[in-house]
C-alpha cells in the first residue's frame, strides 16, 4: 500500500469516526465535497497544505493520517 492510499484510508476512517459526512468535512476545511471524495479514493495528489487542512479539520495529528494502521 502506498502513502497516498494510507492517507486516503485514514482520512475516511477519522471522518467516519467523528460522524462527519464528506460535506461536513468540506465545509470545515473549505474544500469541495468532490475533492474530499477523490482524496478518500486516492484519486488526488495533494499538497502538504491540503494535508494540513484535513488534519486540522479532523482534529487529528498529521502523522496519524500518514501512518498505516
Amino acid at each position: 500500500m502506498n502513502i497516498k492510499q494510507i492517507f486516503a484510508n485514514n482520512v475516511k476512517y477519522y471522518r467516519e469516526k467523528k460522524q462527519l459526512t464528506q460535506q461536513d468535512l468540506a465545509e470545515i476545511t473549505g474544500l469541495n465535497r468532490v475533492y474530499i471524495s477523490n482524496v478518500e479514493r486516492a484519486k488526488r495528489n495533494i499538497t502538504i497544505d491540503i494535508m494540513e487542512k484535513l488534519s486540522n479539520g479532523l482534529d487529528v495529528e498529521l502523522k496519524k493520517l500518514l501512518t498505516k494502521k
